[in-house]
């Protein structure tokens, strides 16, 4: 009964109807022990118990015979912007809002993106790497279902195959087909140079066979140990076994602010892969100040970085030297912890962090 909720209920009904399933069969069951026992219990009770039982049932049948427009309500309450569009993946809730000409995009109600400053965000996690890595034919993206980090990726005239590896096909559906979101990622998906994979990062990383140019993890934040386990030593590990030679692997890492201490513990945990590391951050309006780790086999220059693409609308050579400074606010603290699969402390680093906000 357990896996009920998240591999038959959860996907088919959404979060909303199910509650209301779930209690609906309670009910039932409790009406079936109740005509079970009917005779040794006395009048007042049981016809006290059944009417009661009856009006749990009806009222949790008329909830689901009002579900769309309860659920549309109750939704409209937690975004301050028009919902454009909603849905219950077998892994998330999906939500589009809009407000005048701007997008958001929010999974489980967490902001992925908004269309007024997403250039800043995959500007940022792309073109540093892309340019310090010795060469870029094949890319590997982990995450990045809405296909902007793709968007950026395919500016690079040298890119030949990009595989993009996120979990949830409904996503990758909705970034394929969707026009408010094919218009923002120029329709990368439907690249000839893109191959999508709709599985978990780290069993892919452990079956591949490649070797790329360049890694790029572009997931929500590690806010739980399902999502934790990419920023392990161990999911580390794995990128530099398929990095080329040359290659560079950058994560986007939450905020060097908001959540220092996750911040650099990711870095730390990069660190003790046997990469290289380069943190760097800059300001992205929508999310605040956001941090970014980049890393190597071997050790990069960033002093002499030169962008290949000339038209971004952001980042440029200089600028990135600078976001590689921390002000003291956002310095590395002396305590960092170091994230691995069999002491998975950055999840709860990250609760911490976030909850004194």
């Amino acid at each position: 009964a357990a896996l009920l909720f998240p591999y038959l209920l959860l996907p088919l009904l959404g979060a909303f109807n199910t509650s209301l399933t779930a209690g609906l069969l309670n009910v039932a069951v409790g009406l079936v022990l109740l005509v079970a026992f009917w005779s040794r219990l006395a009048r007042g009770p049981r016809l006290r118990l059944l009417g009661l039982g009856l009006f749990v049932a009806g009222a949790l049948g008329l909830g689901l015979v009002m579900a769309n427009p309860i659920r549309e309500r109750l939704e409209s309450e937690l975004y301050t912007d028009q919902i454009i569009y909603s849905e219950q993946s077998p892994y998330q809730q999906i939500v589009l809002t809009r407000w005048q000409n701007e997008i958001r995009l929010y999974l489980d109600r967490h902001l992925q993106f908004s269309s007024a400053d997403e250039y800043r965000y995959h500007e940022s996690l792309v073109h540093p790497a892309m340019s310090l890595a010795d060469q870029a034919k094949r890319v590997l993206i982990i995450g990045g279902g809405d296909g902007l980090s793709a968007r950026e990726i395919l500016r690079h005239s040298q890119v030949e195959r990009v595989d993009l590896v996120d979990l949830d096909h409904v996503i990758t559906d909705l970034a394929r087909r969707d026009l408010r979101l094919t218009g923002l990622n120029d329709n990368a998906l439907s690249r000839p140079e893109m191959r999508i994979f709709n599985e978990d990062g780290f069993t892919f990383l452990e079956r591949a066979q490649e070797a790329y140019g360049v890694i790029i993890i572009d997931l929500p934040d590690p806010r739980d140990e399902a999502l934790s386990k990419l920023y392990s030593v161990e999911a580390y590990r794995l990128c530099a076994r398929h990095l080329s030679p040359g290659g560079v692997l950058v994560t986007q890492a939450t905020s060097p602010y908001y959540a220092r201490k996750s911040f650099w513990s990711i870095a730390a945990t990069m660190a003790e892969s046997g990469l290289h590391v380069i943190p760097y951050h800059t300001l992205v309006p929508s999310f605040g100040e956001w941090g970014f780790v980049a890393g190597s086999k071997s050790n990069r220059e960033p002093t002499e970085l030169t962008f290949d693409v000339s038209d971004l609308r952001y980042i440029t050579p200089e600028l990135f030297r600078q976001m590689q400074t921390f002000p003291a606010d956002m310095s590395r603290p002396e305590q960092v912890v170091v994230n691995r699969l069999d002491r998975p402390v950055l999840a709860r680093q990250y609760r911490e962090d976030w909850s004194r906000w």
